[in-house]
């Protein structure tokens, strides 16, 4: 484009019944906040000489086109840009932030990922960031700048869906790179009596090596396998589900040693657990919602502040593998899964000892949140908490043995039955 960082250019189609301006303004009238992620290039922004094997739109994007696109993108939708001018319609409303790529540990959307043996797109990357932050801050300083996502597994193996076309590197590595800190053996302290220390490592600060600038660290926690959410990666610097904090100590690693300035929120930008109905391979309902919550709490517990569902409805897409598009709250024709419960309103257990349970969970709504225990046949209140809508909550509860819990919320369960009558 002439004007490529112009958010009303005539070179973009923001406008149309299947462009951006349309649905921004269905998601602000439903109470949604709006994540934008940027995630393929057009062939004018790409590097010289993509390979036939690399995927359009992938090949070393050209930081400074991107940079443009995420300035127009930023002042489109600032919440101050009237495309009609004076005409009918009001001015567009505000996005949250903008996510610069998705999944740049593998060359399906970053290329090449390697040369050789060598892993080529964390420097890459790193520019990427670095051009599109101070672009966007420009026009829109309150409008957050969130990482790619980057996809839980590596090569070899690459997950359960191994593909000669598409190498990946560890996520692990690939923050570990892109975040400026490599790891060092270390000896810790003599233990007692004399006895040598363990051997282990810690990560030091790349020298010559100055860490990108974004406000948002995001992964991909994805388990494809569908054994659950305790499956960790089959390598140690895979990221799986229950692997999060593996690369959240990469991100707080380099923060502590000045790689990277100031402290960052980690979200999660996409996580699935498909259902049977109607995926031949996905969990049973019950055992969808169930997982979605524990997921939630694994989530929390390694330090993420957001988690997004890969889908909020199913699809007909790949019936007979796990790929997240049977993963929604809801079916295609719009009923409601059991999981819808467990997202608005995750409550899970676990025992810190024989002695004592810990229960956490996310309200749905303000009020007194009451968590009960089964007694017999009737369910009685052990705990009584004030929260306000959407906030965690945790309870340490003198609870041995095998229990039945749950927690509800008055208010909720009071507008709930108004409703119903």
């Amino acid at each position: 484009p002439p004007d490529p960082a112009n958010p009303g250019s005539a070179s973009y189609d923001f406008s149309s019944e299947i462009g951006l301006d349309p649905v921004v303004r269905d998601a602000e009238a439903r109470g949604l906040a709006v994540l934008l992620t940027v995630s393929t290039a057009p062939d004018w922004a790409e590097g010289p000489g993509r390979p036939a094997n690399a995927r359009p739109g992938t090949w070393k994007p050209n930081p400074s086109d991107l940079a443009n696109f995420s300035q127009a993108v930023a002042a489109r939708y600032s919440g101050g840009f009237d495309p009609d001018g004076s005409g009918p319609a009001p001015p567009l409303p505000a996005v949250e932030a903008i996510q610069v790529w998705d999944e740049p540990n593998q060359d399906y959307w970053l290329s090449p990922a390697f040369e050789g043996s060598t892993a080529v797109s964390p420097a890459h990357y790193r520019l990427m960031l670095n051009a599109s932050y101070p672009a966007v801050k420009a026009v829109n300083p309150q409008m957050l700048v969130v990482t790619g996502g980057t996809s839980p597994y590596g090569d070899p193996p690459g997950g359960p869906y191994p593909d000669p076309n598409n190498r990946r590197i560890r996520p692990v590595q690939f923050w570990q790179q892109l975040l400026c800190v490599h790891p060092v053996k270390v000896k810790s302290k003599k233990g007692k009596k004399g006895k040598k220390g363990k051997k282990g490592k810690k990560l030091v600060r790349t020298q010559g090596c100055a860490g990108p600038a974004f406000d948002v660290f995001a992964h991909q926690a994805i388990d494809n396998t569908g054994a659950g959410p305790l499956k960790s990666g089959p390598n140690r610097y895979d990221a799986s589900t229950p692997d999060l904090g593996r690369v959240v100590n990469v991100l707080r690693a380099a923060e502590r040693v000045g790689a990277l300035p100031g402290s960052h929120p980690v979200w999660v930008t996409e996580f699935w657990w498909d259902s049977n109905p109607p995926n031949s391979v996905g969990a049973p309902l019950d055992v969808q919602a169930r997982w979605v919550e524990q997921t939630l709490f694994l989530f929390w517990k390694a330090g993420a502040s957001a988690a997004i569902n890969f889908q909020i409805g199913d699809t007909t897409d790949r019936l007979d593998v796990h790929a997240g598009f049977q993963s929604g709250v809801f079916f295609g024709d719009g009923q409601p899964k059991p999981s819808l419960t467990a997202f608005r309103f995750p409550f899970v257990t676990e025992r810190i000892n024989k002695r004592l349970l810990q229960a956490w969970g996310k309200a749905p709504a303000a009020g007194t949140l009451a968590i009960q225990r089964r007694q017999g046949g009737r369910w009685v209140a052990i705990r009584k908490i004030q929260v306000g809508k959407g906030a965690v909550f945790v309870a340490r509860l003198p609870l041995p043995g095998k229990q039945r819990l749950r927690a509800e919320v008055e208010a909720l369960l009071r507008a709930e039955r108004s409703a119903g009558a």
